[in-house]
């Protein structure tokens, strides 16, 4: 089951709110980056609990950035792929960006130290 909220064409007021707080937009950049992630992945990555993760990809999922696949007890998140091109443009300009922020670069290594550890619970 797939869980989008945007019922409306984004417009690019829609996208700049929805990636203007920190961790949504690195949320979104490590999903660009690396494609599906669940829940636990993108919680152990940006450092934050689950219930503040959570609330940061509803927001994400009403904007019609991303999108979310249930999987049992979890649920996997990717960008939406109906992303208009501008979007993905601007996401994918972001991304390329972001590559020597710390904040984001801490990310990306937390998650990898996550995959070399052992298997994600939610796989």
């Amino acid at each position: 089951m797939h869980m989008t909220m945007l019922e409306y064409p984004m417009s690019p007021t829609d996208l700049f709110a929805a990636l203007s707080h920190s961790t949504r937009l690195r949320l979104a950049l490590l999903m660009a980056e690396l494609g599906t992630l669940c829940v636990c992945e993108l919680q152990h990555a940006v450092g934050e609990d689950q219930p503040r993760v959570s609330r940061h990809l509803a927001n994400l999922r009403q904007a019609g950035v991303i999108e979310g696949t249930r999987r049992a007890q979890w649920v996997d998140y990717r960008l939406a792929p109906d992303l208009p091109g501008w979007a993905r443009r601007v996401i994918d300009q972001a991304l390329a960006g972001m590559q020597d922020d710390p904040a984001f670069k801490e990310d990306r290594r937390r998650l990898a130290g996550m995959a070399a550890a052992a298997e994600p619970v939610c796989r």
